[in-house]
């Protein structure tokens, strides 16, 4: 476009000079000569009007530029943000705990994801794990999960191990996922499984419309699941279905992402694929998935098994 003004200018002025250098000519010779010009004085102003508006339009995407780059920083702030936030209550590895061995996996196809996973003490004797899915990705996902963490967090506060059982625990935390985050979204917000365990290997547990846990043991596995119409408009905490089980010295407990394994027939394979895992250390297990990059959902898998107890030496 600069191009074009200087060439236009320069004509403009080679023009002028052509008409004001000769005095001696006559009138009717510069009215014909200025005809003769005419044309190229029309393509001269064609040129600079096409400038003009070649400028306008530069000016304009340049404009959009700008914005466009600042949404975009302002986005990566957000992102990185909210994945500073997921990384303070989403930890991955290896878990302390006396009586369980406990690994949890988090992969994560974006940068912020929308799978949830904890493994936390409820006091000395209990332990709470918690593995969710959120519909959906991205920073959106990221902040339902973020508000069930901070929501969790406050439950803390009012449980009371002396007078509540296992039981009235997982109600209490089912009923405030269900108000504050599930009814608000429509009832399409998030899926998960809560269990608590005691230091005996007793478990009390709830699958909230989500996969359910497979049980592996050096014969056997075996499928662990409740039915609930958690999605459901109609549904209500006071019908909650909450099962007991107890895990054996060494049994290995695999809860799981739809993302790690989705519809029966996927479930047989990878069900299939855990019967080795009964003996296997969990942060062999944990490696393995670490290795590989999901492809479409998030991944993330909750290990844990029952420490073998020691052996009461012969008197």
């Amino acid at each position: 476009a600069l191009q074009l003004l200087i060439t236009a200018a320069g004509m403009i002025l080679y023009g002028t000079y052509l008409l004001v250098s000769d005095l001696r000519i006559s009138v009717l010779d510069d009215y014909l000569s200025l005809l003769n010009e005419t044309p190229v004085m029309i393509v001269v102003v064609t040129w600079i009007i096409s400038a003009l508006s070649s400028l306008g339009s530069l000016e304009r995407r340049v404009q959009i530029a700008v914005a466009d780059r600042e949404t975009r920083l302002k986005l990566e702030h957000e992102i990185v943000l909210a994945q500073a936030v997921q990384e303070s209550f989403i930890s991955p590895g290896e878990q302390d705990d006396p009586n369980y061995e406990v690994v949890t996996v988090y992969k994560a196809v974006k940068r912020v994801g929308g799978d949830w996973v904890t493994w936390s003490r409820l006091g000395d004797r209990y332990r709470l794990g918690i593995i969710g899915d959120v519909v959906g990705k991205g920073v959106q996902a990221g902040l339902i999960v973020s508000a069930c963490d901070s929501l969790l967090r406050n439950i803390y506060d009012t449980i009371d191990l002396a007078t509540q059982s296992p039981e009235d625990i997982v109600r209490m935390i089912v009923a405030s996922l269900y108000n504050s985050v599930i009814a608000p979204h429509q009832h399409r917000a998030m899926t998960a499984v809560i269990i608590i365990a005691d230091e005996n290997g007793n478990i009390t547990y709830t699958s909230l419309g989500h996969p359910p846990l497979i049980g592996v043991t050096a014969d056997k596995t075996r499928l662990i699941s409740v039915r609930n119409t958690w999605l459901s408009p109609t549904f209500q905490v006071s019908n909650l279905q909450v099962a007991n089980f107890s895990v054996a010295d060494g049994e290995t407990i695999v809860g799981f992402t739809d993302g790690v394994c989705d519809g029966s027939r996927e479930l047989r394979r990878f069900r299939t694929r855990v019967k080795a895992w009964f003996d296997r250390p969990l942060t062999d297990i944990a490696a393995e998935f670490e290795e590989v990059t999901p492809d479409y959902d998030d991944q993330t898998l909750l290990l844990f098994r029952k420490r073998q107890k020691a052996a009461t030496p012969a008197a």
